[in-house]
């Protein structure tokens, strides 16, 4: 497997930042060291499991937005899952819901706004049912957690049956998705045999394995070395699970959104980022709640950052419409609004 530029900068970026934590003297160096490096080996595993994921994908002659909604979004996903499980598991509640509403708002916000102020985003594909699913996951992350199905009715938790019914909501989405992508695989079965026979696809399947294996590695350093961070400074973990975490799981989804904008792969940025919000919510959120219940969620999250969630959300099914563009000034609004939010978080 051929080793581009890019890898050789990242794997640079990883060694020297193992380096400087084996010769660090200092917790906060130490951490910032192994936090950096874990970052780095999140995003390149992403990068791998996506590229060889839209492979396979292409193969099999789906549309770009189906490889958006599915194969994309999972594999830019895979970092929030990671980070947030694990946080769960280790009882950090705070990070781990913080860390989906986050990246959340940060994918709506800047994954969308930033690609559609360097290219204004053509709607070719309907995403009507997708659009509004992920709008009624974000709803229904909102109702649960005010711990429906717990004794302790005066604390916000997602609990092991909420867990369950985020799942089953995942699970029908898929169905839905994949039931899609195979009438699209049958309906191209003629051309793919016209195709000389794909040799890069034991190629494809490897850059999966690593990127899998790239992204929980990643993942738990960006989790262990964040929290001593946020120790370290005194920060609340919720504030760290909303910027820093988001940020940087997020950072997949904006490499992936921004490089198919410019390609004018359009369809892609758009599916990645609703079905990546839909993952994030149903898969991860569920997930999470089954490894450990969340029950640290600060009311201020129930009432004002997932709220806030929703309310972008609405905002993208209002500028989105098949044949319509999300426009540059929408890109500036969406980026103006982030600004504004990231503002209140810091004060």
């Amino acid at each position: 497997m051929k080793i581009s530029r890019t890898d050789r900068i990242f794997i640079l970026i990883i060694a020297l930042s193992l380096i400087a934590a084996l010769i660090s003297g200092s917790g906060v160096s130490l951490s910032t060291s192994l936090l950096v490096a874990g970052l780095a080996i999140l995003i390149k595993g992403a990068d791998f499991l996506v590229d060889g994921g839209s492979e396979i994908a292409e193969h099999y002659g789906i549309s770009h937005m189906i490889i958006g909604l599915t194969i994309v979004a999972f594999g830019t996903s895979m970092p929030e899952f990671m980070v947030s499980v694990y946080a769960s598991f280790i009882g950090s509640g705070g990070i781990s819901v913080g860390n989906i509403v986050g990246s959340n708002i940060f994918n709506i916000l800047i994954v969308l706004g930033l690609p559609a102020i360097i290219s204004p985003l053509l709607v070719k594909e309907a995403t009507g049912f997708d659009s509004k699913f992920m709008m009624l996951a974000a709803t229904l992350l909102f109702i649960l957690s005010f711990g429906l199905f717990e004794t302790a009715m005066d604390i916000y938790i997602i609990g092991a049956i909420d867990g369950i019914i985020l799942l089953a909501c995942f699970a029908f989405y898929l169905w839905k998705t994949l039931g899609d992508a195979k009438k699209q695989k049958e309906a191209h079965s003629e051309e793919r045999k016209k195709r000389p026979p794909n040799k890069r696809m034991p190629v494809s399947i490897l850059m999966v394995i690593i990127g899998i294996a790239g992204i929980g590695l990643g993942g738990q350093m960006l989790v262990d070395n964040g929290r001593s961070l946020a120790y370290a400074f005194g920060i609340p973990e919720l504030i760290i699970g909303l910027t820093l975490m988001a940020f940087g799981t997020s950072l997949p989804e904006l490499a992936a959104s921004v490089i198919s904008a410019m390609k004018k792969k359009h369809d892609i940025t758009i599916g990645n980022v609703i079905g990546s919000n839909i993952f994030n919510i149903l898969l991860v959120g569920g997930a999470a709640a089954l490894v450990r219940p969340i029950s640290d969620i600060a009311s201020r999250t129930v009432f004002i950052e997932i709220p806030f969630m929703i309310f972008v959300s609405l905002l993208l099914i209002v500028f989105m419409k098949t044949g319509s563009r999300i426009t540059r000034n929408e890109g500036i609004l969406f980026i103006a609004l982030f600004a504004a939010f990231m503002g209140y978080l810091l004060l």
